[in-house]
């Protein structure tokens, strides 16, 4: 970004450092990061300007889950431009203007960069160690060890995901293999995350669109939260849970719900442990609970199966042929 070394620009670790709220901010990049402080520092009383280029907030994530997430944020009073590229910035008297293609015209009071970090590994000198990198980080295998067998590596210095807890996977894997010697690997296909929003935003496994990139034909099971008692009691009807699945197997989930970081775990562990969206079906879930989402959705998933135009068909033939 032209002109970006100018201005005193803020991070996720130096906004929490600011004197004062500043009336204008805008916010370079909706991932988790930048969908996280927007929203707070609106709901504090910033007005706010959420700038991404791609076409959707959170664009790793379920574009129709990140959709509603970007109808809760307008309704906080969040700018979102999607489809927007900041080319330059430059100071403006006590502000700073910030402008694109397309228009992209705007001037706000701080300016926060949300963009993403990469691994800062090249000075290093890694190569004297025998250990092999690239842009995304030191490279290491299934057990994190590194092109020199004896050195490990874990953490977002390595990726795959930049995630405290995926962190802490690693580092037991390392701990096991390392110390243990224990051949353990680490296994990422059951990894959730949770955009910490109100409601918050929770996703494990894949999405419709990544199941349909793979040649998969996928079920998608969803249901409105505002159908859910338990959502209604307190108000919260602004969210959706869909499960992907195909064959009945759970292949992931993505949600948006108040506390949906702990929802995701009963899909996290029924991914781990191979079960079918029946299984979630058959289990009791207490009443009334959010919780009671998962079974909803395939609940109502198998009873429009059920109750299909082929499967009516199907009733009144058979029922031609009963005495």
């Amino acid at each position: 970004i032209d002109g970006l070394e100018t201005i005193d620009h803020l991070t996720n670790e130096r906004a929490y450092d600011l004197p004062a709220l500043p009336s204008r901010l805008a916010v370079l990049g909706a991932g988790p990061v930048g969908v996280e402080l927007a929203q707070a520092f609106a709901r504090l009383g910033s007005r706010v300007t959420l700038i991404e280029q791609a076409e959707h907030p959170l664009p790793q994530e379920d574009p129709e889950i990140a959709e509603r997430l970007r109808e809760v944020l307008e309704a906080d009073g969040l700018t979102v431009r999607t489809g927007a590229r900041v080319e330059r910035v430059h100071r403006a008297g006590d502000a700073t203007r910030l402008a694109g293609p397309g228009g992209l015209d705007v001037e706000a009071d701080a300016v926060l960069i949300a963009v993403g970090r990469r691994p800062n590994v090249e000075d290093l000198d890694l190569e004297a160690a025998g250990v092999t990198y690239s842009s995304a980080g030191i490279e290491v295998d299934r057990r994190q060890r590194t092109a020199n067998r004896r050195i490990y590596a874990c953490g977002d210095v390595c990726g795959p995901y930049a995630f405290t807890h995926v962190a802490e996977h690693q580092a037991g894997i390392v701990l096991a293999n390392a110390v243990f010697r224990l051949p353990r690997k680490t296994d990422y296909s059951a990894t959730p995350w949770v955009v910490f929003t109100d409601p918050e935003l929770a996703r494990v496994g894949l999405t419709e669109g990544q199941a349909r990139a793979r040649g998969l034909e996928p079920k998608v099971m969803r249901l409105e939260l505002g159908g859910l008692d338990r959502a209604l009691t307190e108000a919260e009807e602004r969210g959706l849970v869909k499960l992907v699945t195909h064959r009945d197997r759970l292949l992931g989930a993505s949600l948006l719900a108040p506390r949906a970081g702990e929802l995701v775990h009963e899909i996290v562990l029924g991914m781990r442990l191979g079960a079918r969206a029946r299984d979630i079906s058959a289990a009791i879930h207490a009443y009334p609970t959010y919780a009671q989402a998962h079974r909803r959705a395939v609940n109502e998933a198998y009873a429009e199966r059920l109750f299909a135009p082929a499967t009516r068909r199907l009733v009144r033939w058979l029922n031609r042929l009963l005495p």
